[in-house]
């Protein structure tokens, strides 16, 4: 079962030391009374915040995320005529490091 992401979604990245929260930004769309994440929740700051310290640069992390989401199954979910973000989806930070959704933090499945 894939599951849809929100804000508020736990993010962790391989070289970072921390998990931290997603800010959806790109969807008016609300699930569960959140607004649901798309693979163009990607920016920087904006969206994805810093995950402490990154085991590449020897310091602090400050994710360099330029392009969106990957999508990490054939299955497509639209949102405002985006693709949702979906639990199984990663993103590359081009210090080194792929971030992973670690809590979607919604029970709203589609099947595989």
């Amino acid at each position: 079962m894939l599951k849809t992401v929100k804000h508020g979604a736990l993010l962790q990245c391989t070289c970072g030391s921390m998990i931290a929260p997603l800010v959806a930004t790109t969807a008016r769309t609300h699930v569960e009374s959140a607004l649901a994440a798309t693979v163009n929740d990607h920016v920087p700051v904006k969206n994805i915040p810093s995950f402490g310290d990154c085991k590449m640069l020897g310091g602090p992390c400050a994710p360099v995320t330029s392009l969106p989401w990957t999508p990490g199954s054939g299955r497509n979910v639209v949102i405002e005529n985006q693709l949702a973000l979906l639990s199984t989806d990663k993103l590359t930070c081009t210090a080194g490091g792929i971030i992973t959704v670690q809590d979607p933090t919604t029970a709203r499945t589609f099947d595989q």
